[in-house]
C-alpha cells in the first residue's frame, strides 16, 4: 500500500504544472516628470525607461522631480523653487524646441513642498552631434536608483 501511495504522489506532482518564479522587474524611485515638448518628453521617456523609474502624475507622490527643458543657456534653471508652479513656468519659458542643449535636472522634494536642485546634466540635443550623450553611456543597472545618470 506504501508503495502505491508513493507512486500517487509522484504521478500527481508530475502532473502538476511547472511552478514559475513570479518576480517583479526591479524598479527605481518614482519621479514626476515636467518636460514642456514634444522633444523633451521623448528625451524624457528614455531616461526613465534606462533608468528604469517609475512615473507618477503627482508631484507630491514623486521621490524626486525629473525636469528636461531644451535651452541654449548652459544652467537655464535655478538651484531651488518655492513651488512646483514657478519652476514650470520657467521651464516653459525656455526654448524647448529649438535650444541646442538638452538640460536634464533632478529635483528632491522637501517637506514643505518646495524643490531643491539634486543634479543637472546637459547634453547636445543633435542626434549627429559631436558632444556625446553621456546618458547613452549609462549602464543598465536597476539598483542605481537616483544615481543612475549622475
Amino acid at each position: 500500500m506504501t508503495a502505491f501511495l508513493k507512486l500517487a504522489v509522484l504521478l500527481a506532482l508530475l502532473s502538476a504544472d511547472p511552478v514559475a518564479a513570479q518576480s517583479q522587474p526591479v524598479q527605481g524611485p518614482i519621479v514626476h516628470t515636467y518636460a514642456p515638448s514634444v522633444s523633451t518628453q521623448r528625451e524624457a521617456a528614455r531616461i526613465r525607461r534606462i533608468c528604469r523609474w517609475a512615473d507618477t502624475t503627482a508631484v507630491l507622490d514623486a521621490d524626486a522631480l525629473l525636469v528636461v527643458v531644451r535651452s541654449s543657456g548652459l544652467d537655464p534653471l535655478a538651484p531651488s523653487y518655492d513651488s512646483f508652479k514657478w519652476l514650470r513656468d520657467e521651464a516653459h519659458s525656455l526654448l524647448n524646441d529649438s535650444g541646442s542643449l538638452f538640460h536634464v535636472y533632478l529635483y528632491t522634494v522637501r517637506p514643505n513642498q518646495s524643490f531643491q536642485q539634486a543634479a543637472h546634466r546637459s547634453y547636445d540635443a543633435d542626434p549627429g552631434g559631436q558632444s556625446g550623450d553621456p546618458i547613452a553611456q549609462i549602464r543598465d543597472n536597476p539598483y542605481a536608483g537616483l544615481a543612475c545618470m549622475f
